[in-house]
């Protein structure tokens, strides 16, 4: 369950571009870093104004020539160090990367749980 105290860092247009959970860690039911970043993005996405259908493919890396796919998120890497990780998704279109465009999930791993996120996304993407 995410709490409703938490940081909220806006752009100049005011979208969310980050949560700071510093203060009270998200924990939720996973059991990886990955588990646990693919609920989390899932659980903060109304915050973050991303549309559920874009959140399908969150455990796949990105693709090339899906051109029925739309705007969506897929997992670009996870990084760890001693006692933390980042998990980062990437946002595509077509199955393509957007370059700079995606989600960071930070978190600390023991106990497993979720310190912040930040978004480069794009709302509005047209491909002509």
């Amino acid at each position: 369950m995410i709490r409703e105290e938490f940081i909220v860092e806006r752009n100049d247009q005011n979208r969310v571009r980050g949560l700071n959970h510093n203060q009270q860690p998200v924990s939720l039911d996973a059991a990886t870093p990955q588990q646990l970043a693919q609920a989390y993005v899932k659980a903060v996405a109304d915050i973050y104004e991303i549309d559920d259908a874009q959140l399908g493919n969150l455990s796949l890396h990105a693709e090339k020539n899906l051109v029925n796919e739309r705007a969506s998120f897929r997992l670009l890497l996870e990084k760890s160090a001693p006692g933390s990780a980042v998990v980062s998704f990437v946002q595509t279109y077509f199955g393509l990367p957007v370059r700079y465009a995606g989600l960071d999930v930070i978190m600390m791993t023991q106990p497993l749980r979720v310190l912040s996120s930040s978004a480069t996304f794009h709302h509005e993407i047209a491909v002509k």
